[in-house]
């Protein structure tokens, strides 16, 4: 049996086309996660990803600056962001392009 994701609630009140954790990727009404990396860290486009329309933001640190779309702050990014994409794309296969 799987946790339930964050994702689950997401989608209740706005529309999910796809996840993402790379703003280069970004595609309208996307999740971003800014997930913290060793060389990079993913708060620092989180303005990036609002242009670009991400439909909401999953954070592990606090964003002080005016949102137009949701920001939500988790615990374990990396877990959520896991957990999210299994939930996402295990009800979307037709999404899933593998090569």
């Amino acid at each position: 049996m799987t946790k339930k994701s964050l994702l689950s609630e997401i989608k209740k009140d706005i529309k999910v086309s796809g996840i993402s954790s790379d703003t280069r990727n970004i595609e309208k009404n996307n999740i971003f996660f800014a997930v913290p990396g060793n060389l990079d860290d993913g708060h620092h486009y989180i303005a990036t990803a609002i242009k670009k329309k991400a439909s909401a933001i999953v954070t592990n640190k606090n964003y002080s600056k005016k949102s137009s779309i949701p920001i939500y702050k988790i615990k374990d990014i990396r877990e959520e962001l896991s957990r999210s994409a299994y939930n996402f794309y295990a009800n979307n296969i037709n999404n899933l392009i593998a090569v």
